[in-house]
């Protein structure tokens, strides 16, 4: 078996490996004639927690293993081509273990690859070593991205996933990470037009990226502004949170500039 990704949760991932996935294999062979490529086929298993990553846990026909961390829920990318009832016995406990929160078990039988990013990964080794060749053939970064990840990092994203920096909130997504302004409680609601274009004017002074979309994480709440960091700049030393704090004092410090000429 072989481990990438940050040391700090090395031993507690490892450990998933002694899972029993028996059932998964069953499942497998019991859609066999209804599978194109049976070989390329993996039953896949994860939780998603409310606040934090995904635990997965991947068993491609030969029994063979991936699990790890991943940003988004791989059951989102990867489309189950038949739902599974099968659960892994022991995954909760070890959910709750690795992320002290734990959550509901989904499960299906998907085509490979995985098409999740990933913190932390582990697995058989011909197996993962497999998976991730092909991404390095087709210039894709998924399993492959935990090389890139150490104990700092990790804790870095961690830390910033779903967390406030004045008006601004930050999410993490399986190609960046999203960054969304809300409208500040200290400013007059009937100025959210005029706040939305001084967040514009703002975004574009600071020559940050328009994200594709703020549908996943913005539910039914009006958002000022949004903008895309991509974690290869968080790598190369990029302060998350001081660029959502300097967006939110441009934002406010223009209004208020712009609210005090009008009443002069």
């Amino acid at each position: 078996m072989i481990y990438i990704g940050a040391d700090s949760i090395k031993e507690k991932l490892k450990k998933l490996s002694d899972l029993d996935v028996l059932n998964s294999v069953l499942e497998l062979r019991k859609h066999k004639d209804k599978l194109d490529e049976y070989h390329r086929h993996a039953h896949l298993t994860a939780i998603s927690t409310e606040k934090s990553l995904t635990l997965f846990l991947c068993v491609d026909t030969k029994g063979r293993k991936i699990f790890g961390l991943s940003i988004q829920n791989p059951l989102e990318r990867n489309s189950p081509i038949y739902v599974s009832k099968v659960r892994i016995p022991g995954l909760n406990e070890m959910c709750e273990k690795l992320l002290a929160e734990g959550g509901s078990q989904k499960g299906g039988i998907v085509r490979l690859p995985i098409d999740v990013r990933c913190l932390a990964v582990a697995g058989d080794d011909d197996f993962l070593r497999k998976e991730i060749f092909k991404e390095k053939v087709y210039g894709v970064t998924r399993l492959s991205f935990a090389e890139k990840v150490d104990d700092k990092l990790f804790d870095e994203l961690v830390r910033i996933h779903g967390a406030s920096f004045d008006f601004a909130k930050t999410y993490l997504t399986n190609d960046y990470i999203l960054c969304v302004l809300f409208p500040p409680h200290d400013i007059n609601k009937e100025h959210f037009v005029l706040l939305a274009e001084i967040a514009g004017l703002v975004r574009n002074e600071m020559g940050l990226s328009i994200p594709a979309s703020v549908k996943p994480v913005m539910g039914h709440k009006k958002v000022l502004s949004s903008f895309a960091v991509l974690y290869e700049d968080v790598i190369d030393g990029l302060n998350v949170q001081e660029i959502c704090r300097t967006f939110c004092d441009k934002v406010r410090r223009g209004y208020r500039s712009l609210i005090t000429e009008i009443a002069n």
